[in-house]
Formats: structure tokens, sequence, C-alpha cells
């Protein structure tokens, strides 16, 4: 959080950082090239993360001066399926510079790039930057 003050307004921002679960240390640094992506959270794990996000919203509103803006960025969509896709990309280049044969790596190491590979990681980049932005002036 922080706070900048001019000569005519105010300026405060907050981040809230505990809705997206942090990625393991344990977890592989490049997935194994699929494109199986969890489903979404149930709505019995979502409540609960919803309700505490709302409270704090909510919190925060009240506090606000009259005419004050209130603005809130979701960020981007959700980049899972564009970090898979990076990562297949990644190994199979890599396994290419090594000088891996065509045959070894669709065979043993199950890897593969084409080109609708490469039109799907554009759109999974397109879909991952889209946000959201809601804005509103409090009376």
């Amino acid at each position: 959080m922080y706070a900048l003050q001019g000569p005519s307004f105010n300026h405060l921002m907050i981040l809230f950082k505990g809705i997206t679960p942090k990625a393991s240390s344990d977890a592989p640094i490049i997935p194994p090239p699929t494109l199986d992506i969890d489903p979404p959270p149930s709505p019995e794990e979502l409540v609960p993360v919803l309700t505490a996000l709302n409270g704090h919203l909510q919190n925060l509103h009240r506090a606000l001066p009259p005419r004050t803006a209130f603005v809130i960025f979701t960020g981007h969509s959700d980049p899972r399926k564009m970090a898979l896709l990076n990562a297949r990309r990644t190994a199979f280049e890599t396994a290419y510079r090594e000088g891996k044969s065509v045959e070894e790596m669709n065979g043993e190491m199950g890897l593969r790039w084409t080109a609708a590979d490469a039109r799907d990681l554009e759109d999974a980049v397109d879909f991952a930057r889209r946000g959201l932005l809601f804005l509103g002036i409090k009376q």
C-alpha cells in the first residue's frame, strides 16, 4: 500500500494479494506437454475467498471521503493456458537446439510444436492480457 498527497488530491493504492494461490517450489519448472488445465474452483471453495474480498472492499469504500474515485482493476485474465503453451514451446525449442531429431521429440519425449499450437499461444496471450475495470465515485 502506498499513499501520495498533492496540493489538491490524495492518492491511495492497495494491492490485495491473498486471492491467487502461490506457486509451489516443488512444482516442475517445465510442466508436462499437455493442455489439461484444472477446472475452476467450486462455489464452495470460492465463497469464503469472495466473502473476505467483499468485506475488504466494503471496509475500504466506507473509509473513503465523499467525492472520491474508487477504482478496481483486475490486472489480467487466467494465464494458465498461456503459461502451459509457452512452456511446451520452450521445451520443444530447447530440444531442437540440442539437436534432438523429430522422431525423438515426438516419440520418447512427447514434444511437438505446430502452427496450430503457435496460433493457440497467440490467442491465449491475447486472452490473458484482458482485465476488468470497475470505477465508481463515492457519494
